[in-house]
């Protein structure tokens, strides 16, 4: 079987939810998959470190180099002159003129655009609703990340049920496991970074494989330098941390009013996320309420630093309106980072007990669950333990195991 794989977004210099996922579902199909063949699509110059000599002999990568209507004419284009016998598009856009009767699998990451029309910019809310609806109809299969997308696609679209298979999203847990003692992190880390990512560690994480022998004082002092380089410059879980794109429906204004009624904390608030849209009146918050030095906006953070701020906050908080699945969520929790979340969309079913459920549009619950966290230490370490339990059930190889089934259906 010949599989066309969309990866325009998978090599992006900063990943976010989409672009992981697409990433690291390619990665764990390369692990898994040694019969098919894979026509991986990109775009230009997206391999700055050698990349394509750490992939199996059965991916082949296929640059395609338009700046513009890359999915409407160059993947469109590659389905003719290509022999495929499936196109996997990990995202909402599937091309019109693409070779008819080709067997299509689309991924939905979410309808944030139906839910919160608001918060989306005119252009994108009108591009956003036409493809989505438009893969929705002639995709020969959709992938839904999660319960609550699938009902989404349900209701508000009018997709067959039977049309739908909910593949959740994944997380490594090597990568963001974080244990309680430095002698113990240095063994993950050293797992991590030798036997998993070894082709791939110089270019994107910490330290050169081919030395990599940590001390635990390396460890520690590793930590703080990176804790520093960011700014955060108060001892461990002295701080709130808060994952995602800067925008309305990440809900970060009604976190920051929240925030500013903690009394007696000692606490900062920590925001990474890059900025989206409608930012302005986010950023600007904090002085307007007199706690700019009390909150911290880091934009993008390197995907090897990333988990050294998840093990040494004091929570993760997600006050999100609308979540399609909630990468961030998971990689909390793999690091030991209790998780606060939005009760809302499809992070209930991705927390299930494993995490402080609050009412998104209500700052005095958004309140009430910061201080269950920072008032109630034994609170914490549970959450923590359920959180461990949690991610047993998320792995990107199970999401590529089912990912592949799907495509071993749909091409017969």
């Amino acid at each position: 079987m010949i599989i066309g794989f969309d990866a325009s977004r998978a090599f992006v210099p900063q990943r976010t939810g989409t672009e992981n996922y697409s990433f690291e579902l390619l990665k764990s199909l390369a692990g898994l998959d040694k019969k098919n063949q894979y026509l991986v699509y990109t775009r230009k110059n997206i391999f700055p470190f050698k990349i394509k000599s750490d992939w199996p002999s059965n991916y082949i990568f296929k640059e395609i180099p338009l700046t513009r209507l890359w999915t409407q004419l160059g993947l469109a284009f590659q389905t003719w002159v290509d022999k495929l016998d499936l196109l996997f598009v990990p995202a909402h856009t599937l091309p019109i003129f693409r070779k008819p009767f080709l067997p299509t699998l689309v991924t939905i990451h979410d309808l944030g655009y139906e839910f919160l029309p608001q918060y989306h910019n005119f252009p994108q809310k009108i591009y956003l609703n036409w493809s989505t609806v438009y893969a929705v109809k002639q995709a020969s299969q959709i992938i839904a990340v999660s319960e609550a997308t699938k009902k989404d696609l349900i209701n508000k679209l009018g997709c067959q049920p039977a049309k739908i298979e909910v593949i959740y999203e994944g997380v490594d847990q090597y990568k963001w496991t974080a244990s309680f003692s430095p002698e113990q992190t240095a063994k993950i880390l050293k797992k991590y970074y030798l036997k998993i990512e070894a082709p791939r560690a110089e270019a994107r994480g910490i330290f050169r494989p081919k030395s990599f022998n940590p001390s635990v004082a390396e460890i520690t002092s590793h930590s703080s330098m990176v804790l520093k380089n960011h700014g955060i410059l108060r001892r461990r879980n002295k701080y709130l941390l808060s994952v995602g794109t800067i925008q309305p429906r990440k809900n970060y204004y009604r976190l920051i009013q929240a925030f500013a009624k903690i009394e007696n904390s000692g606490l900062d608030l920590v925001i990474v996320g890059k900025k989206g849209w409608m930012w302005k009146d986010i950023l600007a918050l904090p002085q307007k309420l007199g706690i700019e030095k009390k909150v911290k906006f880091l934009e993008y953070v390197p995907d090897a630093e990333l988990p050294i701020l998840y093990q040494n906050a004091l929570c993760l908080i997600t006050p999100s309106l609308y979540e399609g699945f909630g990468l961030p969520v998971l990689e909390a929790m793999a690091a030991h980072c209790p998780v606060i979340v939005s009760n809302t969309s499809s992070l209930p079913e991705i927390v299930a007990d494993a995490g402080i459920l609050i009412d998104p549009y209500n700052i005095n619950s958004i309140i009430d669950g910061m201080n269950s966290v920072i008032k109630n230490p034994i609170t914490r370490e549970n959450l923590i333990v359920k959180g461990i339990d949690r991610i047993k059930h998320f792995s990107w190889e199970l999401t590529a195991r089912k990912t592949l089934a799907i495509f071993e259906k749909i091409s017969q």
